[in-house]
């Protein structure tokens, strides 16, 4: 069995100085120590992330205190989980494209699935239309603003398809297909911008949701929580998708450059 420090060289390297990631990865080495003592496989732990999102979300629904406590208990438990079953994979020699295909699924499932679950659990126990509503704004667009750059790099696929079964390379034709900055001639008002949004949008990513969802949960603003989301995440998936939209393919064309027609 490999000692903490080895383990720890299998977890996936990030310069993200984060401290709540790093946190999650410090508990991943000893969890993950646990599992490795089993025969259980890192598409097994990936599974059982997704099995956890559905239990959350029916704790949560019933809208009841200590139910949700434990909603809330698993959820961390499931995020630890995230950073363990890629881990399991490598150590074991087994880590796949599908391994990543099934962590990406449990990923765009487990936000909506706690939305749901809170907003089922709320409207049990107030009734009101208004909180339904939001928390089903927020299940819908947590799930849409993650969705859009899967999108967009599937468009990205699909062209790279084609390129590599000799299909439309016309389009290459007289291209400038070079690894180009995103930063490329813009200004710096435009930078400045640009930064500011990504701060925002990164404030409304899931992972700060289960820290704010605790002090919701114990001081019983869950509902308020849901409106604020029910707002926030159509406006940030309105904000990601102009971006990327803004942005095209320019920086990524580079990959092109293989298929492109000799002159």
């Amino acid at each position: 069995m490999p000692s903490t420090k080895e383990i720890r060289d299998y977890l996936n390297k990030d310069n993200e100085v984060f401290s709540v990631r790093r946190i999650n990865r410090f508990f991943a080495v000893y969890t993950a120590k646990l599992f490795l003592y089993t025969p259980i496989t890192g598409n097994q732990v990936t599974f059982l992330m997704g099995f956890l999102a559905f239990i959350i979300c029916i704790l949560f629904s019933f809208g009841k205190f200590w139910y949700s406590i434990v909603g809330i208990a698993l959820l961390f438990f499931q995020i630890n989980l995230d950073y363990i079953d890629g881990l399991i994979a490598r150590y074991r020699n087994a880590a796949s494209i599908n391994g990543i295909f099934g962590d990406a699924i449990v990923h765009s499932i487990t936000e909506p699935l706690v939305f749901f679950g809170l907003t089922l659990g709320v409207f049990k126990n107030t009734g009101n239309i208004y909180f339904l509503i939001f928390g089903i704004l927020a299940a819908l667009f947590s799930f849409l603003a993650s969705s859009v750059q899967h999108i967009k790099h599937q468009v990205l696929v699909i062209k790279l398809m084609q390129y590599a079964q000799g299909k439309k390379l016309e389009e290459l034709k007289g291209k400038r297909l070079e690894i180009i900055s995103t930063e490329e001639g813009k200004d710096k008002k435009f930078l400045f911008l640009k930064n500011i949004i990504k701060q925002i949008l990164f404030y409304l990513t899931f992972r700060f949701v289960p820290f704010i969802l605790i002090f919701a949960i114990i001081f019983n603003f869950t509902k308020w929580l849901l409106v604020f989301y029910g707002i926030a995440l159509p406006i940030k998936w309105l904000i990601t998708v102009f971006y990327e939209f803004k942005m095209d393919y320019k920086s990524l064309e580079f990959l092109f450059k293989p298929y492109q027609p000799k002159k």
